[in-house]
């Protein structure tokens, strides 16, 4: 592990305790916490370990049998492959990157096949890459077991197997999350189809055609609530926040999105639903406004909820805020253009 106070000049290195392949480090802004992903088996199979500091190259080497704990592994809501059904699922990978309010991970799921299998077939392994959330960055949960990117399994493709996130996860460019990921197509430029190349791991290009990839999402798009015609209600827990602007990602451009604040269940004098100047746009930063001139600030401080009421369309988040812009304040992954640093200030 290095440092350095301008990616030209390192410092010496400090050797961490040995660790697995697919080893990862991120920061905990939340908690001022670096974390280590650490990659070991458990029961055999590949899992997840965990360990931190207050400083990146503090207490490099760690004790692993004093201060590593068993983090993340591989559940009974994790499904096998359809082409491979026999195969036992194990996690590969965890990335993780602070988003917003949250810490936002990327989990590679491993769905086969084993090494020697892919090397006396001539395939790449299949990992698809599933999204889970955290607001501590050690408890995360993955309520969708859908894949976010998935490989391809088609011959051919360059995203047919073995996906890879990067350790930054994402990043926000204008409207939209960009995620940088590594495919592989299991085709190697050097062999033709028919070379199986040396013996061991590598025979049959089974780590060959790395490409690296591009995924957009919507900004804030990872989930919505959704309503149609009839329209739906969304109220939030109490909350307490900063701030007099309430600003909204939302998609209803051909419906509209309503909001009131409420103090003990009680709708507060000039911030009723029926005084809500409605939003009928498609806008990932939108503020939300009312007729009667009245602000946020009379309700900071307090536990509060927002009740929202949405006709034909998708609410993506809802931020507080003190910005003219609608600035959040909250972290952007990797950050990105026009981010002077990790937060959207």
């Amino acid at each position: 592990m290095h440092t350095s106070p301008d990616g030209v000049h390192w410092s010496d290195p400090v050797v961490t305790t040995p660790v697995g392949d697919n080893t990862s480090l991120f920061y905990n802004p939340f908690r001022k916490k670096w974390c280590m992903s650490v990659r070991r088996k458990h029961a055999g199979l590949r899992a997840r370990f965990y360990t931190e500091r207050d400083d990146f190259l503090q207490g490099v080497p760690w004790d692993q049998e004093r201060e590593e704990v068993l983090w993340q592994r591989i559940d009974n809501r994790s499904l096998s492959d359809p082409l491979r059904p026999d195969h036992r699922v194990a996690l590969y990978d965890v990335n993780v990157t602070p988003y917003e309010s949250l810490m936002l991970g990327l989990f590679a799921i491993f769905r086969g096949p084993e090494n020697n299998i892919c090397a006396d077939e001539g395939v790449p392994k299949t990992i698809d890459l599933e999204i889970g959330y955290s607001r501590d960055g050690f408890h995360f949960s993955r309520p969708d077991r859908t894949p976010l990117l998935a490989a391809s399994r088609q011959i051919g493709d360059w995203n047919r197997a073995y996906l890879h996130a990067v350790g930054g996860v994402c990043m926000v460019v204008g409207d939209e999350v960009w995620i940088y990921f590594t495919g592989f197509s299991g085709e190697s430029p050097k062999l033709g189809k028919t070379d199986v190349g040396a013996p061991g791991r590598t025979r049959r290009v089974m780590y060959a055609g790395a490409s690296t990839g591009l995924a957009t999402i919507r900004r804030d798009g990872f989930v919505s609530m959704d309503a149609g015609v009839d329209g739906g209600v969304l109220t939030t827990r109490p909350v307490v926040f900063q701030g007099h602007r309430l600003f909204v990602n939302v998609d209803s451009p051909n419906g509209e999105l309503t909001a009131e604040v409420l103090i003990d269940n009680q709708p507060v004098d000039g911030l009723g639903a029926a005084s809500c100047v409605p939003v009928s746009q498609d806008s990932t930063c939108c503020e939300v406004t009312w007729r009667s001139g009245i602000d946020l600030s009379g309700v900071a401080g307090q536990p509060a909820q927002i009740r929202f009421h949405l006709k034909s369309g998708r609410l993506f988040s809802f931020w507080i805020t003190d910005d003219v812009g609608g600035a959040s304040a909250g972290y952007v992954g990797a950050g990105g253009p026009g981010y002077a640093n990790s937060r959207d200030l």
